[in-house]
């Protein structure tokens, strides 16, 4: 089973088409665990009026992203766990994809795919490829940027539970990136399939990438100097 671990945040405008796209997966041994940090809009609305009983819907009081997701990976209980944005569009055989890939890649701790970036209106794709990297992620590659789109990661649950790396709430953008340098030096294997599989979609006003430009650069020098003290990354 694939845990699909999710946080939404005020995304009414954009919560049923994410989870149309969840429900329409060719996969279908899935749980969604659907973390909401305190939305004031319709959202609860909305996702409790689908009764797929592989939805579970959990509310709690606005912190964070990376809080919303560390409340989240303690109800996850698949072999695999996915992580998925709620304004995102996951293409049918996402989860079929990645399941495949990870069976056949036991030495793979956490993969991920590319996706395309999609207007808010969803009228215009964007000719632009998010996480195009394909193949193995290297530490220096890793030390420069964010290699892995964040809203496609699959992790073996067997290395989240015995390394339990939880996101650092201090990340309130760029949560990824540090999430990414801290798996590498717990000694993951990650790759990239550079195949895109969702549609990625960043241009609206309540998302966190719009909405911290500056501070997530900041954030990611950070955790630059945060890391760099290990042995891994002492060459970059």
């Amino acid at each position: 089973m694939i845990s699909i671990l999710t946080s939404t945040y005020n995304n009414e405008q954009y919560i049923r088409e994410f989870l149309e796209s969840v429900l329409n997966q060719t996969y279908t041994d899935w749980e969604l665990i659907l973390i909401d940090d305190g939305s004031t809009d319709n959202t609860r609305e909305i996702v409790e009026s689908y009764s797929d009983p592989r939805i579970r819907y959990i509310y709690k009081e606005h912190t964070n992203l990376p809080d919303s997701l560390n409340v989240g990976y303690d109800y996850c209980k698949g072999d695999y766990i996915a992580r998925a944005d709620a304004d995102d569009i996951m293409m049918p055989d996402r989860l079929q994809f990645q399941w495949d890939f990870m069976e056949s890649h036991p030495d793979i701790d956490m993969s991920a795919t590319a996706a395309i970036y999609l207007d808010m209106t969803k009228k215009h794709k964007h000719n632009i490829i998010v996480g195009s990297y394909i193949g193995h992620v290297k530490p220096e590659d890793a030390f420069r940027s964010t290699c892995l789109w964040h809203g496609s990661w699959i992790v073996r649950a067997s290395t989240w539970k015995r390394d339990k790396i939880y996101y650092d709430t201090e990340y309130y953008c760029g949560q990824d990136f540090e999430y990414m340098l801290n798996c590498i030096v717990h000694g993951w294997k990650l790759y990239n399939c550079g195949k895109y599989k969702g549609m990625y979609r960043r241009i609206h006003e309540n998302c966190i990438v719009k909405r911290f430009v500056k501070e997530r650069y900041d954030k990611y020098n950070i955790a630059r100097n945060k890391y760099k003290q290990y042995e891994i990354f002492k060459s970059f």
